[in-house]
């Protein structure tokens, strides 16, 4: 009996040893996007011949020089490789495990399923690609389908679906243009959110933005709001930014590998400079991406000489052609025609070591509706908040790309002295002549310093109020007005808004039966859509009883307007085609 039961505890203890095994191995692969900051490249696998060849070597020598740079001098951990066979794909992971890099490749069979199969044949071409890559040292998610439209993601989850039930060890992506991204966020269940967002459109461009601040606009605005639908879905976000240049019709590369521009082509993506590439970077930290993926490692092959006539198809007449050579001075990826590093590369792997360095505080950050920190242009300043610790930090940005600036940093009253977590060095929180504590910081072009907050002794901040009008319910009343809900530019899902119905709409809160509020001191953001000035757009109005509302002069963005002692009653009346698309309370004390 004795012996029955010692094999009885030998056997549990195997089976607890084994399920032990499983159970960290299966945590260690499918959650290391939870626990690590991505630093990675996209790889178009179709171009490496080109540029191997060009660095004088064959193929499969290159790719293992490359992936051990990749890892030891650019600060890459992430290969998203692309349009590449199952045999080789299973090849390029195992070379990343020497080097301590995760990939991720197309799954191609599944592709191959994707565009020519039907449902007959799913269950089989899911588990082929399981058992292709489910065991590969190396590997670690599968991409499903670049840019996979709206009326692409019922198949797009399936697909997911049916490979986390066969192979729960490897998570499934796909990358999603802005206009599908709300998509992806609603109707799959991808653990991750992943959209390209290429801001830099040439000078003159129909097809978008094309200075450098509508530039700036358009990529904060998306990737913002990719922020917001990953945290309403629960889901953690990556951005995809931009280091190519993209030309249609006659061009070539000159002796320094720097694209030219003939004259008939059209310029669509121009390169981002030096400053660009930084600003991408620490605006994705701003947003609280968990990682980042630069779209491209390798440049388009093209062996054309200045000469040669142009036999491609001819360009619609309706784009700004060159009507002369022009050179770009720059390449067109993250690496030249031989595979050695532009400038923007380097850029890269110095803010990837950051990155890096600072992974399990990035990790920890998520955007906080309540500002904490302000600054006018050309810096631009986001509140986040550790979800484990609920510590406060800031990221400040220089949107200058080509010189550093030195500026002030207003901050709220509560702040005793912010940190600067990469530097160490620490900043007091002088008192200006308002009600708000000032710093004096210096940052680089386009870069970014991320503060951590500190607060003076027994002081404190809390959001008591945040409507952004996008909910059935929100906390206002109102009068007079319309609430309406507008599709957000580029279709990145939706933007809330308050507007009078006539000449003027009032939006009241009733803070009477929040004693909260009465425990310190209340300010009030507003975020406000008008052509007029904004002591002629809006008026702000507050009460101790209800009755008697005394008028309160409203600050310029950013800063936040602090509000009487006593405050009970706010009244925000709105005047003419003045739009409301969020109001924040905060009370400190």
């Amino acid at each position: 009996m004795v012996l029955a039961l010692t094999r009885r505890v030998i056997a549990f203890a195997m089976c607890a040893m084994i399920c032990a095994f499983f159970t960290r191995a299966h945590s260690t692969t499918s959650e290391w996007h939870q626990s690590e900051f991505v630093c990675g490249v996209y790889m178009p696998w179709e171009r490496i011949g080109w540029v191997a060849k060009n660095a004088g070597m064959d193929k499969w020598t290159y790719c293992a020089k490359l992936m051990g740079e990749l890892a030891e001098r650019y600060n890459v951990n992430l290969v998203w490789v692309v349009n590449i066979a199952t045999e080789d794909a299973v090849r390029i992971c195992r070379l990343g495990a020497k080097h301590g890099i995760k990939v991720m490749p197309t799954a191609s069979t599944m592709l191959h399923w994707f565009y020519w199969l039907g449902p007959r044949q799913f269950d089989e071409y899911v588990q082929r690609t399981a058992e292709a890559f489910a065991k590969v040292e190396g590997f670690y998610a599968y991409v499903l389908v670049d840019e996979p439209r709206t009326h692409d993601m019922m198949r797009i989850e399936a697909m997911r679906a049916a490979l986390e039930r066969i192979d729960p060890r490897h998570p499934s992506f796909a990358v999603t243009m802005v206009r599908d991204t709300e998509s992806a966020a609603k109707r799959t269940r991808f653990h991750v959110l992943v959209t390209d967002v290429y801001p830099f459109f040439a000078p003159l461009s129909p097809n978008g933005p094309n200075t450098p601040q509508a530039s700036r606009a358009y990529y904060r605005f998306c990737i913002m709001q990719l922020a917001k639908l990953a945290q309403r879905a629960g889901k953690l976000h990556w951005v995809m930014p931009q280091i190519f240049a993209d030309v249609w019709g006659p061009w070539h590369y000159d002796k320094q590998m720097n694209v030219v521009l003939e004259r008939g082509a059209y310029h669509h993506w121009r390169m981002p400079t030096l400053g660009e590439v930084r600003w991408q970077i620490w605006n994705a930290i701003a947003s609280g991406a968990k990682g980042i993926v630069f779209f491209v490692l390798f440049p388009a092959p093209n062996e054309r000489k200045p000469t040669e006539p142009y036999r491609g198809r001819p360009l619609p007449s309706n784009l700004p052609l060159a009507e002369r050579a022009v050179s770009t001075g720059m390449g067109c990826a993250l690496l030249y025609n031989n595979g050695t590093p532009t400038p923007q590369m380097k850029v890269m792997a110095q803010q990837f070591a950051i990155c890096r360095r600072l992974s399990d505080l990035l990790m920890n950050l998520e955007p906080s509706v309540m500002p904490v920190g302000f600054a006018r242009e050309p810096l631009y300043v986001a509140t986040l908040t550790h979800r484990g610790t609920g510590e406060t930090f800031i990221v400040v940005i220089n949107d200058d790309t080509d010189n550093a600036v030195e500026a002030t940093i207003s901050l709220m009253p509560h702040v005793e002295s912010v940190r600067d977590v990469i530097s160490g060095q620490r900043f007091r929180a002088g008192q200006s002549n308002g009600e708000f504590g000032q710093v004096r910081l210096r940052v680089d072009a386009g870069s970014g310093r991320l503060l951590q907050i500190a607060a003076r002794e027994g002081a404190g901040a809390m959001c008591i109020i945040y409507d952004d009008f996008e909910t059935q319910v929100i906390a206002a009343k109102l009068q007079n007005a319309e609430r309406r809900l507008l599709r957000a530019p580029w279709g990145i899902g939706w933007i809330g808004e308050i507007i009078p119905k006539g000449n003027s709409a009032t939006v009241e809160y009733d803070l009477s039966r929040k004693p909260i509020a009465q425990r310190g001191k209340l300010f009030i953001w507003l975020d406000i859509r008008t052509a007029e000035s904004l002591n002629e757009a809006v008026a702000l109005r507050t009460s101790t009883d209800g009755k008697n509302f005394k008028q309160v002069t409203v600050n310029e963005p950013p800063l936040p307007t602090p509000l009487p002692e006593g405050t009970k009653w706010i009244r925000i009346t709105l005047s003419g085609n003045t739009a409301l698309r969020s109001v924040t309370i905060n009370v400190v004390q």
